[in-house]
């Protein structure tokens, strides 16, 4: 009988212990960052939270996580934990992965070094660890893209960072992110007879020269007839890219005389690979060309561009946008910062 009885008393200050742990929060209100990595056991997620002091008991932390069933659905992840909610309500927390969320936005037309300071400015990755990663021909190899670096196949959009991703899986994200839109217009490319090279160097191109979306198909266009026609690109952002470090934001002539692989004003063709990294809309452009005979374009100085078949109304428009100013009724005011267009210097092959 006094078995029975000092049974039944044990049994009630379990119960009683364990009502006052579910209802009591483990500290006073505040925030505690908690990480919880991939693979972490329930009992060690008790721990860790009993070490942050986010609740009183981590051994009664995983006795109602397992009484509840939802020990198995908690997430990993970075979380902040208020110590002054209860163990249930922490517990609700984790196991519907109310994370912590590290964004990073990729602009379109951001070039690989871009990327990477953007990524270390979000504090969610070393920018010289990415751009390791992005020249991993590991990493190319099994992604399978046409290169010698991930430059061009970081897809530009906003990324959900989990805190324990490595740079690599970062760039591996995005490159996947490419390829799934890529799917779409590799027939269409191969149809065209265009390598994913070739589109992607071409749309990289497109999207540093202009960010009006009504107009990225006549660049399409300018640059393409060009090629037929074995006329130099003369793109100023290309240039640009193949100055790297030596830019110092104003474009020169001597710049432009400056032989790199990437100066389209020196070489034919396509550079030798892309110098952005384009966006879809880019792409498609890149692969459908505008129907029309533009051999040149020429920025009005308010972000869009006056486009000429010929080079006698393309020196015209050149005067009067660029070289002298003028604004008449047919012309918007200029801009206090001119944006640098293509195909603005004539040169002897083009007459």
């Amino acid at each position: 009988m006094l078995a029975v009885l000092a049974a039944g008393v044990a049994l009630l200050v379990v119960l009683v212990q364990s009502a006052i742990f579910l209802t009591t929060p483990g500290g006073a209100p505040g925030s505690v960052i908690v990480r919880i990595y991939p693979g972490t056991t329930l009992s060690r997620v008790g721990e860790i939270l009993d070490e942050r002091g986010v609740v009183s008991s981590g051994g009664k932390f995983v006795w109602l996580a397992r009484f509840t069933g939802k020990g198995s659905r908690i997430k990993a992840g970075e979380y902040d934990l208020n110590p002054g909610l209860t163990p249930n309500q922490i517990l609700n927390v984790l196991a519907e992965g109310r994370v912590r969320v590290h964004q990073v936005t990729i602009p379109e037309g951001y070039n690989m070094a871009q990327v990477a300071a953007a990524i270390q400015q979000a504090g969610v990755g070393n920018g010289r660890r990415f751009l390791d990663a992005c020249e991993s021909k590991a990493l190319i190899a099994e992604l399978g893209v046409e290169g010698d670096t991930l430059e061009g196949y970081l897809y530009p959009d906003t990324y959900n960072i989990a805190f324990y991703m490595t740079e690599e899986a970062v760039a591996r994200r995005m490159a996947r992110r490419f390829l799934g839109v890529w799917a779409k217009y590799a027939d269409q490319a191969k149809a065209h007879g265009m390598s994913m090279r070739e589109v992607v160097t071409l749309a990289s191109i497109i999207e540093r020269e202009t960010g009006k979306a009504e107009e990225r198909r006549l660049i399409s266009a300018v640059f393409h007839n060009r090629l037929k026609k074995g006329m130099r690109l003369q793109s100023d952002p290309t240039v640009i890219y193949g100055l790297a470090g030596a830019f110092d934001g104003d474009l020169t002539r001597r710049d432009l005389h400056t032989p790199t692989p990437y100066n389209t004003y020196c070489q034919s063709g396509l550079p030798p690979g892309p110098i952005g990294n384009p966006g879809e809309d880019a792409v498609r452009a890149a692969i459908s060309p505008a129907r029309c005979s533009y051999l040149y374009f020429v920025s009005k100085n308010d972000g869009s561009h006056l486009f000429s078949s010929n080079l006698a109304d393309h020196n015209r428009a050149v005067d009067l946008y660029q070289r002298h100013g003028t604004i008449t009724e047919d012309a918007p005011k200029l801009s206090a910062e001119p944006r640098p267009a293509a195909a603005e210097t004539t040169a002897p092959e083009q007459q």
